[in-house]
């Protein structure tokens, strides 16, 4: 069946979302997350009060999710320190993001979910004005990041959570870099300005 990525748009499919985040980090992969509710089985963050969730349909099922803040409409918390995200310069806080809770369930882990996830991201952000957006990552999943257009920003740092990661952003506006690296961000923008 065919996989469709869109905004989740209810209570409901929010709570789908919160569920899968806790099948994974939970069940499967069996980390500590501070938000976790055993009782009801879900991971909940304040920040997706203030985001945007996105996530991977399957029929009716989530198989993939990711969520959005933008710095210009919510509080970040450790965030903004931790992705260093002052020296975005003038761009910050009216124009800079972060994505983050990006997951695929185990059995889209070996798929181009996390691709199309990471291009609906994007594409997102180049609608909502956003110049850089901002991603932790674990170091062996940093060459897939730049492939997208991401470049590392801080090369290391201890994530509150997860223990030791990357910090990358992107120039959401840099066509001659997506070109370089060969980015499937560059056919996003190119339609973007086309359509301006």
């Amino acid at each position: 069946m065919a996989i469709r990525v869109r905004a989740v748009e209810t209570a409901e499919e929010a709570q789908a979302v919160f569920r899968l985040r806790y099948d994974v980090y939970i069940q499967e992969l069996e980390r500590s997350q501070r938000y976790a509710d055993h009782g009801r089985r879900t991971i909940e963050e304040p920040l997706d009060h203030s985001g945007k969730l996105l996530a991977a349909y399957q029929d009716d099922r989530v198989v993939g999710t990711l969520r959005i803040n933008y710095a210009r409409t919510c509080n970040l918390s450790e965030y903004e320190s931790l992705y260093q995200m002052q020296r975005a310069g003038a761009a910050h806080p009216d124009y800079t993001s972060i994505t983050t809770k990006l997951l695929v369930a185990a059995d889209h882990r070996n798929t181009t979910l996390a691709y199309r996830l990471s291009m609906a991201a994007y594409s997102q952000g180049l609608c909502d004005g956003i110049l850089f957006n901002f991603i932790d990552v674990y170091p062996q999943r940093v060459a897939f990041f730049e492939r997208l257009g991401y470049r590392v920003h801080v090369p290391e740092t201890q994530h509150p959570e997860y223990g030791t990661v990357a910090v990358m952003k992107v120039d959401m506006l840099d066509a001659a870099h997506f070109q370089r690296v060969g980015s499937p961000f560059l056919r996003f923008l190119q339609h973007a300005q086309a359509a301006a």
